[in-house]
């Protein structure tokens, strides 16, 4: 289980520090409940006990924070020619709530753009999955999400402009 102060990742929420654990009756629903305040707007999301291990996750380490760090420096690869392959990938990626799955994504977006025009939508999966990865990876090492934002974007090669 996890503590107070805890940092973790919740997929489809984001990164954040478990604020509180109280027993409150939701709902007409007695239990203890995991209480989340999100990095990136502050929100406290409740969690009942019961799906606390199946829905948030630990935080990664600083260790496993540097090796994503460096492969952001590594060439990307090629990603399944037909939009919704791709889609499943990057849905997959933000419903899993993996760190690694995430960057690896952001990593072959920003190859794929090498070659190919984004559409939107493949655009606002770049910036779901970067804002996820860069939230976890601030909070882990107490940075501003920006600050990491800007340094992961600056390691990505991109050959168009993604803004």
């Amino acid at each position: 289980m996890f503590n107070i102060g805890d940092k973790v990742f919740y997929p489809v929420f984001g990164a954040g520090v478990i604020a509180e654990i109280e027993e409150k009756n939701f709902h007409g629903v007695s239990g203890k409940y995991y209480m989340v305040k999100l990095v990136k707007n502050s929100m406290l999301v409740m969690i009942p006990e019961k799906d606390v291990n199946n829905k948030i996750r630990k935080a990664v380490s600083e260790e496993e924070v540097s090796s994503i760090m460096e492969a952001f420096k590594e060439t990307g690869m090629n990603l399944p020619e037909k939009w919704n392959k791709r889609m499943k990938i990057y849905n997959d990626a933000i419903r899993e709530g993996d760190i690694f799955k995430m960057s690896l994504a952001i990593k072959n977006i920003a190859f794929l753009s090498q070659t190919k025009k984004l559409s939107k939508s493949e655009k606002n999966f770049f910036y779901t999955l970067l804002g996820y990865v860069s939230d976890e990876i601030a909070l882990v090492l107490s940075k501003d999400t920006d600050e990491i934002y800007n340094i992961i974007l600056s390691s990505l090669n991109f050959n168009e402009e993604l803004s």
